[in-house]
């Protein structure tokens, strides 16, 4: 009887520990959102510590600091973060881990560092129907890769038809920048 309330009570311990990570990376996620880095780092500080005996949540954490380092426009260690997540076979097969490898080849793509992984990328988005992603791969294709102005149409297209304003708005965003990067201005 006593292991088996011992075995509760461990239970018990480490959902109330997935709580709080998943908690303070929420918090992490949302100081970085509007722009409160330093607050976001120590959240991200702290979380490294509690994620260490969790690898898949170790790496959706380096995801996160990714993100974050994308928000600030600290592209190399953006890459740097997004590599350690997807370095976790379990994380890097998720689909968030497909997520987090769109995201690292769209700043390769930015900072010209890319050497090849949009095609895999874009045939693993197909199978797990991630219309989002599909459309925010065109809009790479188009811009980085082919010069193609009516393929990131057709990704802005898809986007807007089905009504993911804010991905729209955020691709815009970079096609914009893209646009005048190009243009030398």
């Amino acid at each position: 009887d006593c292991l088996l309330s011992r075995g509760l009570g461990d239970v018990y311990k480490r959902q109330y520990i997935m709580n709080e990570i998943t908690c303070k990376m929420v918090l992490g996620a949302i100081d970085s959102e509007i722009n409160r880095f330093n607050e976001a780092e120590e959240i991200y500080n702290e979380l490294k510590v509690m994620t260490k005996p969790y690898p898949y949540h170790f790496a959706l954490l380096h995801h996160n600091i990714g993100q974050n380092r994308v928000t600030q426009e600290k592209y190399v260690e953006a890459i740097e973060s997004f590599n350690i997540a997807l370095n976790h076979k379990e994380f890097a097969q998720s689909m968030t881990g497909l997520k987090t490898t769109y995201y690292l080849l769209n700043v390769q793509l930015r900072i010209e560092t890319y050497s090849h992984g949009l095609s895999d990328l874009e045939k693993q988005l197909q199978t797990y129907k991630l219309p989002e992603f599909v459309a925010k791969c065109k809009v790479l294709r188009g811009l980085y890769l082919e010069n193609n102005l009516s393929l990131v149409k057709t990704g802005l297209d898809m986007l807007e038809s089905n009504e993911q304003y804010f991905e729209y708005t955020e691709t815009v965003s970079y096609t914009h920048l893209r646009a005048h990067e190009t243009r030398g201005n």
